[in-house]
C-alpha cells in the first residue's frame, strides 16, 4: 500500500531525550512505530514533529501546540495520545480539545498508572477535571490496566479498550532468556529497573543487604533509572560506596547500553512497590521477556500482569521479607529457574506486539468508519 493511501496517526507521548534509557513512554512509543503489525496500512506521523520533552512547561507547551498544528497538514484521521499525568495535562488537554475541534479522531491511552488512583488524588483537582472531561468526550479509551475497564464502564459509560504494554516479537526473539545457573562462592545478581524513589522500594532493597550480609549470603544488588528524592540519591551513593560484607550495589542509572542484555545477566528481578497508583510496570514486562523470576510487592493489578507462580510476593515496606525471599530462591534455584520459564512463557503468550497490537489497527479502522458506537472495546 502506498503512503498516502496509508491511514495517517498521530502517535504522541512523553519522548526521552536522547542517549542513556528510554523511559517508559518512549520505549512503548519506540514499539508502537516500529511494529511491522502497522506497516501495511497505517503511517505513524513521526514522533519529532510533534511532541517533545525538553524544556520547561510553559517552552513544551508552546513548542508542542505549534508542531501538533503543523501536523495537519499530513491530514491525519486519529490523535493516538498516550496520557502523562500530573502537569503535563495542562499541554495534553488543550492539544486533544482542539484536535477535535478540527475533526481528528481523539484517542486517549492511559499509561501514567492505574486510573482510579489518578482521579482520586485530592491535590490535582483540576487536572482531575480535565482527565475526567477527556475520559467522557474521547473518541476512545485505552487502558493499561483491565481493572480500569469496568471503572470506566460504571463512572464515565465508556467501552474501554484493554491493551497491555507490549514487547517487539523481534526483541522477544533475539534475547536470550537469563542464564540462571550459578557456580559456587558466585554472588546473586539482583537487579531493578524503574524510578529512584521510596514508593518503588529502593530503600527496602538496600536495606535488605543488611540482612542479607549478616546471613552470610554474597549478593550483587544492580539499579537502572533516575530519581529526584534527594534522601534515596544519597542512601544508594551510600550503600554503592560501602555496601555491607559480601554484598554490593552497582548504580547504573540511566546510561544503560542495553537494558535488556543487562536484564539478561542478572538472577532475579525486584520491586517491593508500595506506589498507590502503580499499573502495569514495563520493567516488570522487561523483566518476564529476560526469562527472570521475580520478588514483588503486591498492588491492585499485580495478579492481571504477573502469573503467581512467575514470582514471590512480599509485604511493601519490608526488608526482613525481602530478604527471606532472595534468600528462598538462593536455596532452590530449581524454582528460580522455572519462574523464570513460565514469565517469559507468559509475555509470548499476552505481551507481544502480534498479540497486542492488532486490537489498536483494529480500532484505528473502526473509528474512522465512524462506527465509534458499534465497536465493542472489550478485552480479548
Amino acid at each position: 500500500m502506498s503512503t498516502d493511501s496509508k491511514l495517517k496517526v498521530i502517535l504522541a507521548g512523553a519522548y526521552s531525550p536522547p542517549g542513556g534509557m528510554t523511559g517508559t513512554y518512549g520505549r512503548i512509543l519506540n514499539n508502537l512505530s516500529a511494529s511491522s503489525i502497522f506497516k501495511d496500512e497505517i503511517e505513524f506521523i513521526p514522533l519529532r514533529v510533534t511532541l517533545p520533552v525538553d524544556g520547561n512547561m510553559a517552552k513544551r507547551f508552546a513548542v508542542d501546540m505549534y508542531r501538533f498544528i503543523r501536523s495537519m497538514k499530513y491530514k491525519p484521521a486519529i490523535l493516538h495520545f498516550l496520557m502523562h499525568k500530573y502537569r503535563a495535562l495542562y499541554r495534553e488537554y488543550p492539544i486533544l480539545k482542539l484536535a477535535k475541534a478540527l475533526g481528528v479522531k481523539t484517542i486517549v491511552d492511559i499509561r501514567a498508572g492505574t486510573l482510579q488512583y489518578m482521579l482520586n488524588r485530592r491535590n490535582y483537582r483540576l487536572q482531575n477535571a480535565m482527565m475526567r472531561d477527556l475520559l467522557r468526550h474521547g473518541d476512545a479509551i485505552i487502558l493499561e490496566c483491565k481493572k480500569d475497564v469496568p471503572f470506566i464502564k460504571t463512572n464515565f459509560g465508556q467501552e474501554g479498550l484493554y491493551v497491555p504494554n507490549a514487547i517487539l516479537e523481534e526483541d522477544f526473539k533475539r534475547i536470550k532468556p537469563a542464564d540462571l545457573a550459578r557456580e559456587n562462592g558466585q554472588p546473586l545478581k539482583l537487579i531493578y529497573s524503574g524510578r529512584y524513589s521510596d514508593d518503588k522500594g529502593v530503600p527496602v532493597m538496600l536495606k535488605s543487604l543488611d540482612i542479607l550480609s549478616k546471613k552470610g549470603l554474597k549478593v550483587e544488588l544492580h539499579l537502572t533509572g533516575q530519581g529526584k528524592e534527594t534522601h534515596v540519591l544519597k542512601m544508594i551513593k551510600a550503600y554503592a560506596d560501602a555496601a555491607p560484607k559480601g554484598t554490593s550495589v552497582v548504580d547504573h542509572g540511566w546510561d544503560v547500553p542495553d537494558l535488556y542484555a543487562l536484564l539478561a545477566s542478572a538472577h532475579i528481578f525486584v520491586m517491593p512497590t508500595c506506589w498507590m497508583g502503580e499499573g502495569h510496570p514495563n520493567s516488570v514486562t522487561e523483566a518476564m521477556m529476560a526469562g527472570l523470576g521475580m520478588i514483588l510487592s503486591d498492588w491492585l493489578h499485580r495478579e492481571d500482569i504477573v502469573p503467581n507462580n512467575g514470582a514471590v510476593i512480599i509485604p511493601p515496606h519490608d526488608p526482613t521479607a525481602l530478604a527471606e525471599a532472595v534468600e528462598q530462591y538462593s536455596n532452590d534455584f530449581v524454582s528460580l529457574a522455572k519462574a523464570g520459564r513460565i514469565n517469559r512463557a507468559f509475555v509470548k503468550e499476552n505481551y507481544l506486539d502480534s498479540v497486542c497490537y492488532p486490537r489498536f489497527l483494529d480500532l484505528y479502522k473502526k473509528l474512522v468508519q465512524n462506527n465509534t458506537n458499534e465497536f465493542r472495546m472489550a478485552e480479548s
